[in-house]
C-alpha cells in the first residue's frame, strides 16, 4: 500500500471547506477533515462543520465520530480516518487547519515514543499555578510564546510540554509541497467577524446550552465560541462580550494557523483574495495538484 493525498489547507474562515467539497464532488474524491472540532457530535454550529446536505453528498472521515464527553488525541484521529485510504483507486482530499493532524500524516508520528501516560497524569494533577511554573521552569520562552488565553488553560499548557517533549521524534526528511489558500488579513477578519456572527444568529448560544450540563471533555469546553457560550450561559459576560470574544479568539487562531502552516509546512501558497467564483480556484487548485501530483503519507 502507497497511500497519498491531496492537501488543501489555510486559515480559518479562507474558504477551504467549501472549496475542497467542490473540488470533491467534481472529482469523484472522499475528504478527511484535519478538524481537530470536527470530530465531536453535538457540536456543528460553533465548529462550522459540513452541513447535512453536504456530509450526503461527499463522503467525509474525522467528522462527527467523538461524544463530546470524550478526551481526544492525535493518534485517535489518525485512526479514525485511516479508513479513507482502504479504496487505493479514490485518493482523499486532506483539508483543514489543525497543524498537528496534519503534519502526523505528512510526516509521521510514533505512537508508543509519544505516548507518555505518566507524564500526562502528572501534568492533569497541577493546579493552574502549578502548571505554569512547570511549563515556564521547563521552556521559559515557551510559555511566553503562549498567548493569554493558553496561559490560563491547563489543556493548552500540557499540550505544549507534549510537543516540546516529543518534537525530536518527528522525521526530519523535507516535506512534500501542499497546496493552501490565503486572503488579504484585513479581510480575512471580516470574513471572520461575520461568520461569527452568522452563527449566533443560527443559533450556537441555543446549541450550547443543550449540551452545557453534560460532562464535556476539556477539549470541548475549550472550542472557540463555546467557552464564551458558557460564560454568557452564566452571567459571566454580555452577549456583546460573548460575540467579541469569539471574534478575537477567531482571529487568534487563524494567525497561529499561518504560522504553523509557514514554519512546519512546504506550502505552495494561492492568493484568493480577488477570486470570488468557488469554480475559478477549482480550476486553479486542480492545475497545481496535476503540478506536484498527489502526496504520500505515512498512516
Amino acid at each position: 500500500m502507497n497511500p497519498k493525498s491531496y492537501f488543501l489547507v489555510g486559515p480559518t474562515a479562507s474558504g477551504k471547506s467549501k472549496i475542497a467539497h467542490q473540488l470533491a464532488l467534481k472529482n469523484n474524491h472522499c475528504i478527511v477533515s484535519a478538524d481537530s472540532m470536527n470530530v465531536y457530535k453535538c457540536m456543528n454550529i460553533g465548529t462550522a462543520k459540513p452541513s447535512i446536505k453536504s456530509l450526503n453528498e461527499v463522503n467525509y472521515y474525522g467528522v462527527n465520530n467523538v461524544n463530546i464527553t470524550d478526551e481526544f488525541s492525535v493518534m485517535h484521529w489518525k485512526k479514525i480516518v485511516s479508513n479513507a485510504w482502504a479504496n487505493e483507486k479514490n485518493i482523499p482530499i486532506t483539508t483543514g487547519g489543525t497543524g498537528l493532524y496534519l503534519k502526523c500524516l505528512l510526516d509521521g508520528i510514533n505512537s508508543k515514543e509519544n505516548k507518555n501516560s505518566k507524564l500526562r497524569e502528572y501534568l492533569e494533577a497541577l493546579e493552574l499555578m502549578d502548571l505554569q511554573q512547570f511549563v515556564k521552569q521547563k521552556d521559559l520562552n515557551l510559555y511566553e510564546n503562549l498567548n493569554s488565553n493558553d496561559q490560563q488553560n491547563p489543556r493548552r499548557l500540557i499540550r505544549a510540554i507534549e510537543k516540546k517533549q516529543f518534537k525530536k521524534n518527528w522525521s526530519k526528511e523535507k516535506l512534500p509541497f501542499v497546496v493552501g489558500v490565503y486572503i488579504e488579513r484585513n479581510i480575512l477578519h471580516e470574513r471572520i467577524k461575520n461568520r461569527v456572527l452568522k452563527m449566533f444568529n443560527n443559533g450556537l448560544i441555543e446549541e450550547a446550552e443543550k449540551i452545557k450540563n453534560f460532562s464535556l471533555s476539556q477539549t470541548a469546553l475549550q472550542a472557540i465560541g463555546y467557552k464564551e457560550v458558557f460564560e454568557y450561559i452564566d452571567k459571566k459576560i454580555t452577549k456583546d462580550e460573548c460575540i467579541e470574544k469569539t471574534i478575537i479568539r477567531t482571529r487568534q487562531l487563524a494567525k497561529r494557523q499561518m504560522t504553523w502552516f509557514k514554519n512546519q509546512m512546504n506550502v505552495k501558497w494561492i492568493d484568493i483574495t480577488n477570486i470570488f467564483k468557488v469554480e475559478d480556484i477549482v480550476c486553479i487548485i486542480e492545475e497545481e495538484w496535476r503540478e506536484i501530483g498527489p502526496t504520500k503519507i505515512k498512516l
